[in-house]
């Protein structure tokens, strides 16, 4: 087998196919344009490359939104590293052909050597501003060498989940924020009643100390013990005139 793979598709049908404006669908000529090959830079498959493989549907008259073509196409060395591109087109005569909606699928998504019934949800081109519906339904068979693609198969199924799981914890932070502010506040009103009485008791003091000095003055009443002295004055000259006269 080498490297690549053969590679077995059927297109059945499409479903639905509306691309929202386009009028009555009664009157479509749809027919589908598969590309398989790698991919570019930016990320679709590449159409222009030498190693893209083309093919597509015949057209259906008049078929409508829900078309049925039932197409076989079988290649061999098909890389499971690149891509399919499909591309519904509705038929115009005197006009473009017009796009009724498209959807690329990484071949590694298929399971090598598993018969199985896809239906693939079409969209607008990249930088298309327009809104499809429906979808397209396809049978794949793709037997490849695994080891090119070892991962393929359970990434599909596992890429979703983690998609999903972060965002949980990024509406529960928020909830702190708002709640924190609003205690703060609380105590900034409180403290400053605490200083209005203070300056109060400060200022009564200094009246009990200038009442003091009033006893201070009615001390020096009592100078007026000096009139003792008059005694010794008499007493001395009285015995000195006695002992004179003996």
């Amino acid at each position: 087998m080498g490297e690549n793979g053969d590679f077995h598709l059927t297109i059945k049908k499409g479903l639905d196919l509306d691309d929202h404006g386009r009028g009555e669908t009664g009157g479509c000529d749809p027919y589908v344009e598969v590309w398989i090959g790698p991919k570019g830079p930016d990320g679709a498959v590449d159409t222009g490359n030498v190693a893209t493989t083309y093919f597509k549907t015949r057209v259906l008259p008049s078929a409508g939104a829900n078309p049925i073509w039932n197409a076989d196409f079988q290649l061999k060395g098909v890389d499971p590293r690149h891509a399919m591109l499909m591309k519904v087109m509705d038929e115009q005569r005197f006009s473009d052909n017009r796009h009724l909606g498209q959807v690329m699928v990484e071949l590694g998504y298929f399971r090598s050597g598993e018969m199985r019934e896809h239906s693939f949800r079409v969209g607008p081109a990249p930088g298309e501003n327009k809104s499809f519906t429906g979808e397209i339904v396809c049978i794949v068979t793709f037997t490849y060498d695994t080891s090119l693609v070892p991962q393929s198969a359970p990434a599909a199924a596992a890429a979703p989940a983690p998609q999903y799981a972060p965002p949980q914890p990024q509406y529960a932070p928020p909830q702190p924020q708002y709640a924190q502010p609003q205690y703060a506040p609380q105590p900034q009103y409180a403290q400053p009643g605490y200083y209005q009485p203070q300056p109060q008791v400060v200022y009564a003091q200094p009246q009990v100390v200038y009442a003091q000095p009033q006893v201070v003055y009615a001390q020096p009443t009592v100078y007026a013990q000096p009139a003792t002295y008059a005694y010794p004055v008499y007493e001395g000259h009285h015995h000195h005139h006695k002992h004179h006269h003996d």
